[in-house]
Order: C-alpha cells, then structure tokens, then sequence
C-alpha cells in the first residue's frame, strides 16, 4: 500500500512538472512529450525506479486507453474521418510496418546476444 502511495505522489509531481516545464521553457513541444522525457530521467534514477509500482499493461489498456478511445471515436465527426481517410490509411500502414520492423531487429538482435542456445520467448 505504501509502495501505491509513493507511486501515485511521485506519478503527479512528474505530471506537475512537466506542465510547468512545458508552459515555461518549451511552448512549441506537447506537454505529453515534456512529460515522457520527465518520466526517463526519474527512471533513470534509482532511488525514484524503485518507488514506482510495476506497470501492468492490460490494467493500463482495458482502464484507461480504451475509454480514451471510445470517448475520442464519438467526438470525431465522421465527414472529418472521411476527408482525410487516405492520410489515416496511410499513417496507419506506415506506422504497422516500422513497428514491424522494429520489433524484428529488437528480436534479432537479442537472439544474437543471447546465442544459440536462446528462445525467441527469452527476450521479450
């Protein structure tokens, strides 16, 4: 309970700093980018990595990004998705494809670190 407390504190002051940081130094960057590079410099320290509860995904997608999404999908005017269809396909390929290609170098990769006695479940 105590490590949620730490976890839950230390989560909001990033968030706080970043929206200060944000709004005080880089007016041109997102806030969601000010405060993806708060977060790897707190991990980078360990006395804070360690204070932070494990991340369980499936808690993080089924909570919060798919009633992000549901909400996003019933404000977005259709008309709106329709005009810009091609651009939305297209991103969407692109973005699959590198994914793709990235996850088959990271794998690759780690196979190749590990030898030959590896399974391809060892690295991931």
């Amino acid at each position: 309970m105590v490590v949620l407390l730490y976890s839950t504190a230390l989560l909001i002051l990033a968030v706080v700093c970043s929206i200060v940081i944000q709004r005080q130094f880089f007016r041109s960057f997102a806030t969601n980018y000010v405060a993806m590079a708060v977060g790897v410099v707190l991990a980078l320290f360990p006395l804070t990595n360690q204070r932070v509860a494990t991340f369980d995904s499936e808690i993080f997608m089924a909570a919060i990004v798919a009633p992000l999404l549901f909400f996003e999908g019933q404000r977005t005017r259709l008309n709106t998705v329709l005009r810009h269809f091609k651009r939305i396909i297209s991103m969407t390929v692109i973005m699959v494809i590198l994914c793709a290609v990235a996850a088959t170098v990271f794998k690759h990769g780690c196979l190749r670190h590990l030898g030959d006695g590896a399974r391809a479940h060892d690295c991931g």
